[in-house]
């Protein structure tokens, strides 16, 4: 986890403030792990704020904080920053407040003020190029992270912030080069992160990925596999699988399927690589590779009954298979292993509803209630919550009812093409074939998993001829 800047706190003080931040430093990670593989970092217990410190007036805050009292909450911790020097200026721990409860213009708004009140202070400068990158404005947080960079190295405070702070700037100015495959300044900013901080896992496989970009896969395994260690740390993939997904990225498959093999016999008895691989081929978007996707889920499931991933993996690629009852099984074992889990009930969700059983169809629609009910608007599972409670009710033939609920998961950002299916379909039930159409089509064309692609295909050829011969006949018909 990335560090952050409590040096001369005490205890408590350190750990509210760890908590409070925890969603930046988290979030931190997604830019630098997505670009070999997607890591859920959007549990949504990491934007819970603190309920205790040795410090009265940040308890008092956060309790106002809790409450909507934003002005009450600033003006104790302005007190709490006045009375313990060690605390961050009053401002940025408003801001790092707002950030944690989503209130990112109000969060802006600290910043700024934080910047104005103290300029010499890199945490919001950091903050701020963090918050640019993390919406893709990577030009801004370019020039920001290197403002930051700056300030950090003139910092004249305490010498554990003045590293912490020089740390995250290198981080995130090898985020920005990562990105804009800028392979050797990447490389000088990681080295950097390893110069201060040697045991920095991150960076190590971030420089995996960079020594990748110029095309020296042996020495990028090497990177990966020192930072997958022992294998317990969550944000890794197996090296071998992530040389393998970097290949498929860069649309070499012949190489990607090579070092996948080589994963595979590598570590013939690991689960997780086995998971990593079935994810990765299920992930592709190919059906040609979920029989192969299938296999590994097996593997890794005999090899670690209880594993959550293996369960949720299995079920999800049985699922894509049209094998709804065999997907069953596992998803069932994985939502009662974890009734919290949000993809082991969605995916059990959708498994249910396309069987034939009424019962089972009804327990579809309360599983999916139930996810809809754990996500609010900030989060990013919002969309695919409420595509699948539309999907389950639909499936229940509720069609008016799922139409509300699929314009609600068309509010989001980017939709998958299994929604732009389910819209489809139910436009296409409402009388809308125009727009049904337009979706298949822009479902079909869309890269990605896509459980209904065959089902897609023969309703847009169905709704094309229907359209062809309407033309044929003129407006008047015969």
């Amino acid at each position: 986890m990335t560090k952050l800047p409590l040096a001369g706190c005490p205890g408590t003080c350190a750990s509210w403030l760890l908590r409070v931040a925890m969603i930046l430093a988290l979030g931190s990670m997604a830019p630098r792990l997505a670009i070999a593989g997607p890591i859920d970092i959007n549990d949504p217990g990491v934007a819970s704020l603190p309920t205790q410190s040795d410090i009265r007036e940040l308890d008092d805050a956060i309790e106002r904080f809790k409450k909507s009292d934003f002005k009450g909450a600033k003006a104790l911790l302005e007190i709490a920053a006045k009375e313990h020097p060690a605390l961050p200026p009053a401002d940025m721990m408003f801001a790092r407040l707002c950030v944690t409860a989503g209130m990112l213009a109000e969060a802006r708004d600290a910043l700024e003020q934080a910047v104005e009140t103290d300029p010499s202070y890199p945490d919001a400068y950091l903050i701020i190029a963090r918050l640019a990158f993390g919406e893709g404005r990577v030009t801004e947080a370019e020039l920001v992270y290197a403002k930051a960079a700056n300030v950090a190295g003139a910092y004249s405070g305490d010498e554990k912030k003045k590293r912490d702070f020089v740390l995250r700037a290198a981080r995130g100015q090898a985020e920005v080069a990562l990105v804009r495959k800028q392979w050797d300044a990447a490389l000088k900013y990681l080295d950097k992160c390893l110069e201060i901080d040697n045991t920095d896992t991150v960076a190590r496989y971030n420089r995996g990925i960079a020594l990748f970009g110029l095309d020296k896969a042996s020495e990028a395994f090497k990177e990966f596999e020192t930072a997958y260690g022992d294998g317990k740390d969550e944000r890794f993939l197996p090296p071998g699988v992530a040389v393998a997904r970097l290949y498929d990225r860069a649309g070499n498959a012949a190489k990607a399927d090579e070092w996948r093999q080589f994963a595979a016999k590598r570590s013939p008895n690991d689960p997780k690589t086995h998971v990593a691989i079935a994810q990765w081929l299920w992930q592709t978007g190919k059906p040609e590779h979920l029989e192969n996707a299938a296999t590994h889920a097996f593997r890794a499931l005999q090899l670690a009954p209880d594993m959550l991933e293996a369960k949720i993996i299995l079920g999800t690629v049985l699922r894509y298979r049209r094998e709804f009852a065999k997907a069953e099984e596992p998803l069932q074992s994985a939502v009662t292993q974890s009734p919290g889990s949000f993809a082991a009930a969605n995916q059990l969700a959708l498994a249910l509803c396309e069987q034939g059983d009424e019962a089972k169809r009804k327990k579809a629609i309360e599983l999916a209630q139930l996810n809809a009910n754990r996500v609010d608007a900030r989060d990013p599972r919002r969309g695919e919550a409420m595509a699948t409670l539309a999907w389950t009710h639909y499936r229940n033939g509720q069609t008016e009812q799922a139409y509300r609920f699929i314009r609600q998961a068309y509010d989001v950002r980017q939709v998958s093409s299994d929604t732009a299916y389910y819209l489809a379909v139910i436009e296409s039930t409402r009388g809308n074939k125009d727009r049904s159409r337009q979706l298949l089509k822009d479902a079909l064309a869309a890269a990605g998993p896509f459980a209904y692609r065959d089902d897609a295909t023969k309703l847009l050829d169905t709704l094309e001829q229907a359209s062809a011969a309407a033309t044929s006949q003129g407006p008047g018909g015969n």
